[in-house]
């Protein structure tokens, strides 16, 4: 199957994934790549690919060469991966695709096997499944060169990636094509600000951060986003009450009750502990409650 072929089907999957991880509970249209007007920002996102092991092994030892990153990005201990930072983007509520772009780079040289590259601008797009930076080499910069095909999940933690066509000639060897890269990780490492609760209102848990087949049913938004994001306003609880009559009731009439009502729980998640950061307030007498049901209370008329 032609790459890019290939890449968009895996693009279709992976919109699934990311819907699911920010606790959507509808698909809507899926296979943009960017966040739109109707996205929300993102910010605080560290990137973490090792690119492939054996390509830092062929480096770092039979082409006596060196690893040198730079502009905040940093490389694991004992030539383990790397790691960029400051991921700033979106996530398009209405394709459901996360697009962050992040700070540093990374030089990779041989003096012995004569070569020279730098990656910089690293993307890591979830509608499209793919990573991507801009390559310079031999004196040319090239824009946007995708790097490996990845499948997206839950938790976007140890992702399986697929190195490209493209990485192969980067990296100077034809079998890197369609071979298994080193797994992505894509983390908020900075911690959201503490959002207002509403009075006893029921707030869910962030899940952990697991790579199962993610389920769109009550699922756990992962991962959160900073409480500047813009949040869809919801006000999830409905009370209804009506006040005694000064004339009796017909008899069997209902005469006051209360309402209790969460929506849904993975949407309470998502708008307090999500992507959303948002929340959820009460007024008018309406307050949070646990319990699932609806209490009416009827007066008879005596005779």
């Amino acid at each position: 199957m032609p790459a890019r072929s290939r890449r968009r089907t895996t693009a279709l999957a992976a919109a699934v994934a990311t819907a699911t991880a920010l606790g959507a509970t509808a698909l809507g249209t899926l296979g943009a790549s960017t966040a739109s007007a109707a996205g929300v920002p993102l910010s605080g996102y560290e990137l973490t690919w090792g690119i492939k092991q054996s390509y830092r092994t062929y480096v770092a030892t039979y082409a006596a060469g060196t690893f040198t990153p730079g502009g905040g990005a940093s490389q694991a201990a004992g030539n383990g991966p790397f790691t960029f930072v400051d991921g700033r983007g979106g996530y398009d509520s209405t394709t459901h695709a996360v697009s962050l772009a992040f700070e540093g780079g990374l030089h990779i040289e041989s003096t012995a096997h004569g070569f020279e590259i730098t990656l910089s601008d690293v993307r890591f797009d979830s509608g499209a499944a793919e990573i991507t930076a801009d390559v310079t080499k031999g004196g040319t910069t090239t824009q946007d060169v995708p790097l490996a095909d990845v499948t997206v999940t839950r938790a976007m933690t140890d992702m399986a990636t697929t190195l490209t066509e493209e990485a192969a000639g980067v990296f100077g060897s034809a079998s890197y094509a369609g071979a298994a890269g080193d797994p992505l990780s894509v983390v908020q490492k900075r911690s959201p600000s503490p959002t207002p609760s509403a009075t006893e209102s029921e707030t869910g848990s962030p899940s952990p951060s697991v790579t199962p087949s993610p389920s769109a049913t009550e699922t756990k938004p992962e991962p959160p986003s900073p409480s500047t994001t813009a949040s869809p306003s919801a006000t999830p609880s409905t009370s209804v009450s009506t006040s005694p009559s000064t004339e009796a009731p017909a008899e069997g009439d209902i005469v006051g009750g209360t309402l209790t009502w969460g929506v849904k729980q993975s949407f309470r998640t998502y708008v307090v502990d999500g992507v959303a950061q948002g929340g959820i307030t009460v007024s008018g007498g309406v307050a949070g409650h646990r319990q699932r049901r609806v209490h009416l209370r009827r007066r008879h008329r005596h005779l």
